[in-house]
């Protein structure tokens, strides 16, 4: 997995999943409540393409 890839999973799990807030998030991870919500936003918005992107018909 890719370092970015990485960093918007982990945040997604906190943010969405366990359901701290951006700053508690943050400080977990080390970095600013920003970084924290582009990350999860970036990572949400991959994993939306990714499930309506239909499968190959092979």
């Amino acid at each position: 997995m890719a370092p970015a890839a990485q960093d918007q999973a982990e945040a997604i799990v906190l943010r969405v999943v366990i359901g701290l807030d951006a700053k508690t998030a943050g400080l977990v991870l080390g970095k600013g409540p920003g970084a924290v919500r582009t990350a999860a936003y970036r990572g949400l918005r991959t994993l939306a393409r990714k499930i309506r992107t239909p499968p190959p018909s092979w």
